[in-house]
């Protein structure tokens, strides 16, 4: 995840990115329940949260902020 903010935040240097903000990362949600379902060779999840101002169905800034998220993502897996 840490390698992924790296990515995010020199492929679009204008984006915010955060880590657990302002959650501390502990809270119910699909993940934590997730977690708490499988153990942890069998499982990782991560969990990704977008402003909601972005995703407008199909605008310039929704469809590339889905681009840059796809592929840096790709490439650290990858690495």
């Amino acid at each position: 995840c840490l390698r992924w903010q790296k990515a995010l935040k020199s492929r679009a240097p204008q984006m915010r990115v955060r880590r657990n903000y302002p959650y501390r990362g502990i809270g119910d949600g699909q993940v934590t329940t997730l977690r708490r379902r499988f153990v942890p060779d069998t499982y990782l999840g991560i969990e990704l949260e977008v402003n909601q101002c972005i995703p407008a169905p199909a605008s310039p800034a929704w469809l590339q902020l889905q681009s840059i998220l796809i592929t840096t993502l790709k490439e650290e897996l990858d690495s």
